[in-house]
């Protein structure tokens, strides 16, 4: 499974030395999953900038739920919304995330 979302957004890079200010992208978002629904993954990017503002991680999946995720500090909701729409319960993770 795989599915690829486009929008237009603020994006900025944060960490522990600051962040970078708000700048407007077109911003992709790519969403994949093994067939076992066990392990899926996540890939965004601004168009044109994608060597700024990039990010990748991993999804683990239990028993068809979201239990827990790496790569980034917090993740997008999009991401979420994707596995909601594949039968993967996240309401735990967006709990979390609140």
């Amino acid at each position: 499974m795989k599915e690829q979302i486009e929008w237009t957004g603020k994006v900025r890079n944060e960490g522990s030395w600051g962040a970078t200010e708000w700048e407007e992208c077109d911003m992709i978002l790519t969403v994949g999953m093994r067939e076992d629904k066990t392990y899926g993954w996540f890939e965004t990017y601004a168009k044109g900038h994608s060597d700024k503002y990039y990010a990748e991680g991993g999804l683990w999946i239990t028993d068809n739920e979201l239990v827990d995720y790496d790569g980034v500090f917090s993740i997008d909701k999009r991401v979420l919304d994707v596995l909601d729409k594949w039968g993967i319960d996240t309401s735990d993770m967006r709990k979390s995330l609140s």
